[in-house]
């Protein structure tokens, strides 16, 4: 039986302790850990060697995952934006942090923003599908390698803070620095 990832982790390999040495040096160390996530075991063997694990039992290979730290950014585009800055506004309270043609940001208690673009406001072409969501993320360019190695389609370049992505869903999500 195959040991059990850790949850949110996927298994890229797995052996037994004699064919351990056919993995490269830096599939045996053992990578860092996000602190919210709870030792799997892979990480219950013990060391016998330099490079080498020592284990009677099968040893999985798990590439991390990133650390999303939770909702970071929101932000829609529709043709109604006026009505919806004022209903942010008035209705919500959220407080206007900026506004310009066809854009507008609001900031909620805790400092992260939500946004609103007009139809016509330019670059945001992609946001068709509804509301695009932010996930706050600790490592913003970790994160991104993580998405390429999991061939997710990136849309546009990085910004300073922000990459745009295609969920499986056919979906525009984003992960933001948190």
């Amino acid at each position: 039986m195959l040991p059990s990832p850790v949850a949110g982790c996927r298994l890229i390999a797995c052996a037994s302790d004699a064919s351990l040495d056919r993995f490269p040096p830096a599939v045996n160390a053992t990578r860092p850990r996000p602190s919210h996530l709870s030792p799997g075991p892979a990480e219950r063997q013990v060391r016998s060697a330099p490079g080498r694990l020592a284990s009677t039992t099968l040893i999985a290979v798990i590439l991390a995952v990133m650390e999303t730290t939770g909702l970071g950014w929101c932000g829609t585009r529709t043709g109604r934006c006026s009505e919806l800055a004022h209903f942010y506004e008035h209705v919500l309270g959220l407080r206007l942090v900026h506004a310009e043609a066809d854009f507008w940001a609001f900031e909620l208690p805790d400092g992260r923003h939500v946004e609103i673009f007009g139809s016509s406001y330019p670059g945001k072409d992609h946001f068709a599908t509804g509301p695009v969501v932010g996930f706050a993320v600790r490592d913003l360019p970790a994160a991104v390698d993580e998405l390429r190695r999991a061939d997710v389609e990136l849309l546009g370049e990085p910004g300073p803070t922000w990459q745009h992505f295609r969920g499986p869903d056919g979906n525009v999500y984003e992960l933001v620095t948190s």
